[in-house]
């Protein structure tokens, strides 16, 4: 099937599956309403191209498309959006509304998802003065638009005014900016259900608490966590009205601004401020030119200054390029030079005088490393990066940098060096038309033989480099978007599996599973197993635990070197999911099959805290030992953290609390130094617990708010039911009986909703003894009894331990004279 000219639909907002059925209907639709014989023809052969003979039938295609079903084939599903023409970039979106209709948790945000913090402006303003006046006098609680051509300058001004405004409001103010993609030639406008999640993100709200919400919805929870916070926002680049109409009203301390090429009529009655920017004035332009190439040019020469102004359209992005050339090239051309060759150059609108004049002006090789920047699919290039990429000597790819430089072709940031979009479109163009395929892919493997090294050297398995993963993270999301494109899919494998450790710890669940899905989708064998184990660690963190075995068990293969960890995360379900006696007997396996000291030491550190639950607290101690002097000489800083934060935990329960307060600080500040935010979180909780005992209730409060702040970040269902039993127990020690008992009450109704249960039983028995307090026997009873089963069931001894304590406590009272 040919693919149509346009961009996709998106699918917008799907909670069940009769939603997915009419979202495809439209991308089939889109596609050109293909037969259904012919999109099942089309699968068949997709299917067989990876080896799979599996061929559906029509009707069960037919189906796909039909309200009333009550399930859809996964792969399946997949299939379907392919055929018809769904992009890899775009696919991502499509599989989140695929599990919003099944009903799994999923984060919305899409990959690679740009930063939504308000950038610094990007160059002195000119010629924009009283517009920026006008726009930067706006009250709290306003709207301002700025609409005009491409290029006239809107994003700057933008940003200028924004950034004023945050500078006026002080240090407690949010700036946030989100680009819309209205006039993106690769990707689809985005939709205003994925700018709010971005935005949702960007102020700490957990993707569970917003997934499959309605814009409306998710606008009003934004509203909610902003609060009283004055918030600057910068919305660029926007389609339609559409995608900013779910924001309004707006909220009393907000200033909102958005710009666009088009008019968005129907947002004007809520708009406070309106400017239209078209062309700058003549005598603004020649200030812009004089920039570039001096004043004292223009002054010589001005009839051909304004010449050149009015062939750049009085833009100011033209402007700054054609000067940018004017200045590289030799004195002998004259102004009067440039008119004439500005001239005769094409009017093609994909090639605009100024880039067109900038590109001409290069060598042969400068221009080349240009088109191959333009190939990066990150949102920077960094030098090692372009020198692969180019195949050249870094100090001959330096040189040619400061060229694209001086030329404002490339920009430098922190990060890297940067192409403006309008650039970018150019060289991607000029690339097609000059740079045969082969040459191209060929550039692109190097690029990604070093994206892989400089991962392995930045990813160490138990001492990762987390500021530098963090920077890059952006980089490997865009890259796995198209190494199918290039045939790298083996290579963006590896990079996800180098990555995964990083992402899964510090809580990019969302992230790490559609990294993981999109690899998974073409590799080897032996790689699928190493990514379904990964995939199989996501899952078990997300609380899905069914879905988690099926990856791990598929995983554990004794033929592989990688057999005896994915038994230590088949102990890890079973552990979380209350079945301690089986997780002992996998991690025992994976003691006895892990290949290296790292392997076992972690597997040795799970068993300890399993063994410490089912209450053999000395056979816990020995086995923390030897477990941390595997990973100490593994130089497993992971292993050894998490280790010492679980040893915290039987130090409280052996009832030294000050000692396991000492410790569980220090661990604490370990993890973080990590950037691990589950076992932080856990060992946390520890914290709490003893100044609770201790009576250190302010203290305990601080610890508890932070500690919910950070996992509502992650969105970790266990560890916010575990939060919200010790949050009861600390209204109980604060006094507040009843909304400790309705705190337990809803703590227990999560865990159970959610199949987790241990914090279900520690909820049990913490609403048991303050019912017991309180007089009310029978129904302490009841609530020790349902303790009792579910630590009996769950092989949990040292809450069961403590319901019995709590059961004989009662009975005591009832025969005391």
């Amino acid at each position: 099937m040919d693919a149509p000219l346009t961009l996709p639909p998106e699918p917008g907002a799907v909670s069940c599956l009769d939603d997915l059925a009419r979202a495809l209907s439209e991308l089939r639709a889109w596609a050109g309403s293909p037969s259904y014989a012919m999109l099942t023809d089309a699968i068949g052969t997709l299917r067989a191209e990876r080896g799979d003979a599996r061929r559906p039938g029509k009707v069960t295609v037919y189906d796909c498309f039909r309200e009333g079903r009550k399930r859809l084939d996964a792969q399946l599903f997949a299939d379907v959006i392919e055929v018809l023409g769904v992009p890899r970039r775009a696919q991502p979106a499509w599989h989140q509304a695929y599990r919003s209709a099944m009903g799994s948790v999923g984060d919305p945000v899409t990959v690679g998802g740009p930063s939504v913090l308000l950038p610094p402006p990007r160059t002195r303003l000119i010629g924009r003065e009283r517009e920026l006046a006008d726009l930067a006098a706006s009250r709290p609680g306003s709207i301002s638009m700025v609409m005009g051509l491409a290029g006239a300058g809107k994003t700057e001004l933008a940003l200028q005014v924004a950034n004023r405004w945050l500078r006026q409001l002080g240090p407690t103010a949010l700036g946030l900016s989100v680009d819309l993609r209205g006039f993106d030639p690769d990707l689809a406008p985005l939709s205003s259900a994925s700018m709010l999640a971005r935005l949702l993100a960007a102020v700490g709200v957990a993707p569970s608490r917003f997934d499959g919400a309605a814009a409306f919805s998710m606008a009003e929870l934004l509203r909610e966590a902003v609060g009283e916070r004055p918030l600057v926002l910068l919305l660029d680049n926007a389609h339609g009205a559409s995608q900013v109409m779910p924001l309004l009203p707006i909220g009393r301390r907000w200033r909102l601004i958005v710009t666009s090429r088009r008019r968005l009529t129907e947002l004007e009655p809520s708009a406070d401020y309106q400017v239209v920017l078209g062309e700058l004035s003549p005598q603004a332009a020649l200030r812009v030119l004089a920039g570039e190439i001096g004043a004292e040019r223009v002054g010589a020469e001005p009839a051909a200054a304004a010449q050149i102004a009015n062939r750049c359209g009085l833009l100011a992005l033209d402007l700054r390029l054609a000067g940018a050339a004017i200045a590289a090239e030799s004195d002998d051309w004259t102004l009067a030079d440039h008119v004439v060759r500005l001239a005769a150059l094409p009017a093609d609108e994909m090639m605009r005088p100024a880039l067109w004049l900038s590109y001409q002006a290069l060598t042969e090789p400068v221009r080349r490393l240009l088109r191959l920047a333009a190939l990066h699919p990150g949102p920077w290039v960094g030098s090692e990066q372009l020198a692969a990429m180019a195949g050249l000597a870094a100090d001959v790819v330096a040189g040619h940098t400061e060229v694209l430089l001086s030329e404002h072709l490339l920009a430098e940031t922190a990060s890297g060096y940067v192409l403006h979009d309008l650039v970018r479109a150019f060289a991607l163009r000029q690339g097609v038309l000059e740079d045969p395929r082969s040459q191209q892919v060929a550039a692109v493997r190097r690029l990604a033989a070093v994206l892989v090294a400089e991962a392995q050297a930045h990813a160490v398995t138990g001492r990762p480099d987390l500021e530098w993963l963090e920077q890059h993270l952006p980089v490997l999301q865009a890259f796995s978007d198209v190494a199918a494109d290039w045939g790298l899919s083996s290579e963006r494998a590896r990079l996800v599996l180098l990555y995964s450790e990083f992402l899964d710890t510090s809580g990019r669940l969302a992230v790490a599973e559609d990294l993981i899905r999109l690899a998974l989708t073409k590799t080897d064998a032996e790689t699928e197993l190493l990514l379904r184990r990964k995939l199989g660690r996501v899952l078990e963190l997300r609380g899905e635990f069914d879905a988690a075995l099926v990856e791990l068990s598929a995983a554990a293969d004794p033929r592989s070197p990688e057999y005896g960890r994915a038994l230590n995360g088949i102990g890890n379900v079973c552990k979380r999911a209350g079945r301690p006696q089986a997780a002992v007997g996998y991690y025992c396996r994976a003691v006895r099959h892990g290949v290296a000291d790292l392997d076992r030491g972690r597997a040795l550190g799970n068993l300890a805290d399993t063994l410490r639950m089912l209450g053999h607290q000395d056979l816990a101690e020995q086995l923390f030992d030897a477990g941390v002097a595997m990973s100490r000489r593994a130089g497993d800083a992971v292993g050894m953290a998490v280790a010492a934060g679980n040893r915290c935990i039987l130090v409280e329960q052996q009832g030294h609390l000050g000692r396991a307060s000492q410790l569980a600080v220090t661990s604490v500040q370990q993890f973080d130094e990590l950037g691990f935010v589950a076992p932080s979180l856990t060992v946390q909780q520890v914290v709490i617990r003893c100044r609770i005992a201790t009576g250190d209730l302010a203290g305990a409060q601080q610890a508890l708010t932070a500690a919910i702040a950070q996992a509502r970040s992650v969105g970790i269902a266990q560890i916010s039911c575990e939060l919200r039993v010790i949050g009861a127990s600390l209204l109980a020690a604060q006094g507040r009986r009843d909304q400790a008992m309705d705190e337990f009450e809803a703590a227990i109704a999560d865990a159970e909703r959610l199949g987790t249960p241990l914090p279900a039983i520690g909820g049990y028995n913490g609403l048991g003894e303050l019912l017991a307090d309180v007089g009310r026997r029978d129904e302490a009873s009841a609530a020790f009894d349902a303790a009792v089963a579910l630590a009996k069931a769950n092989g949990d001894r040292v809450e069961l331990a403590r319901a019995h304590q709590g059961l004989a406590a009662i009975a005591a009272q009832g025969t005391a004279p």
